[in-house]
C-alpha cells in the first residue's frame, strides 16, 4: 500500500515538470523570436498559463517618432541649460564690471575731494605768505624742503609780492624753484622774472642748466625788461643766452 502510494504521489508531480518544461522551452523560444511572424499564436497559446504569463512580458512597442520627438525634447532641454549658465555667468560678470565703475567713480571722487581741499589749502597759505615780510617768507619757503609746495605757493601768490620774497633767495634756490615751475606754462616763469631784481633775475638765469629754459623766460617778457635783466650778465653768458634764441625765432 505504502509504494502505491509513493508511486502515485510521484505519478501527479509528472505532469507538474512536464508543464515546467514546456514553459520553459516556449519562453526560450519567444525570447529569441521564432514566433515573431505569428506573435498572437503565441500569446493565445501562453496567456492562460499564469508561470508563463509571469515570466514573458509584453515589449513595450517603439514609435521612430516618438522616439526622435524623446531626442529632439532632449536636445533643446540640454541648451536651455547651457543657455542659462551662459546667462548666469554673463550676469555675474556684469555685477563684478559694475562693482568695479562704482569704486573707480568713488576713487576719483575721492582724489577730486582731495585735489580741491589741496588746492584750497595752498590758496590760504599763499595769502597767508603774502602778507608776511619778504625775508621771513622766503627763509620760511626755503625751510620747508619741499621745493614743489614752495614753487605751488609762490604761484598762487600776486606775481609782484613773489617777486619780492624771491629777490631774498640766493640764486641756487631760486633755479629749483624755477625748474618746478618750468613743468607749467613758461610765461608765468616770465611774468614773475619781470618782476624780480634784475640782478637777481640775471643770476639765476645764468645759473639754470637749461640755456633754452632761460631764452624762453627772456622771450616771453617785454623786451625793455628782457635787456635789463641781461645787462647784469657778463658777455660769455648773455651770448650763450642769445645762441639759444636762434631755434626759437
Amino acid at each position: 500500500m505504502i509504494e502505491k502510494a509513493e508511486i502515485r504521489k510521484k505519478g501527479s508531480k509528472f505532469p507538474v515538470i512536464i508543464t515546467l518544461v514546456v514553459t520553459l522551452l516556449l519562453s526560450i523560444l519567444v525570447y529569441f523570436g521564432f514566433f515573431t511572424k505569428s506573435p498572437n499564436i503565441v500569446k493565445d497559446l501562453l496567456k492562460d498559463m499564469p508561470v508563463v504569463n509571469n515570466l514573458i512580458q509584453e515589449a513595450p512597442k517603439q514609435n521612430p517618432a516618438e522616439d526622435l520627438l524623446a531626442q529632439r525634447e532632449k536636445s533643446l532641454n540640454a541648451l536651455e541649460e547651457q543657455l542659462q549658465q551662459r546667462e548666469e555667468i554673463l550676469n555675474e560678470k556684469e555685477a563684478k564690471l559694475n562693482q568695479k565703475e562704482a569704486m573707480l567713480n568713488n576713487a576719483v571722487g575721492t582724489t577730486n575731494t582731495k585735489q580741491n581741499s589741496q588746492f584750497n589749502d595752498i590758496k590760504s597759505i599763499s595769502n597767508l605768505y603774502s602778507k608776511m615780510n619778504s625775508q621771513a617768507a622766503a627763509n620760511a619757503l626755503l625751510n620747508l624742503k619741499d621745493v614743489t609746495l614752495s614753487a605751488q605757493i609762490l604761484m598762487n601768490m600776486n606775481p609782484d609780492l613773489a617777486a619780492k620774497i624771491m629777490n631774498n633767495m640766493n640764486s641756487r634756490d631760486i633755479v629749483s624753484i624755477t625748474e618746478v615751475l618750468a613743468l607749467g606754462d613758461v610765461k608765468n616763469i616770465s611774468n614773475l622774472y619781470s618782476k624780480m631784481n634784475s640782478q637777481v633775475a640775471a643770476n639765476a638765469l645764468v645759473d639754470l642748466k637749461d640755456v633754452t629754459l632761460s631764452a624762453q623766460i627772456l622771450m616771453n617778457m617785454n623786451p625793455d625788461l628782457a635787456a635789463k635783466i641781461m645787462n647784469n650778465m657778463n658777455s660769455k653768458d648773455a651770448a650763450r643766452i642769445t645762441k639759444a634764441f636762434s631755434p626759437m625765432q
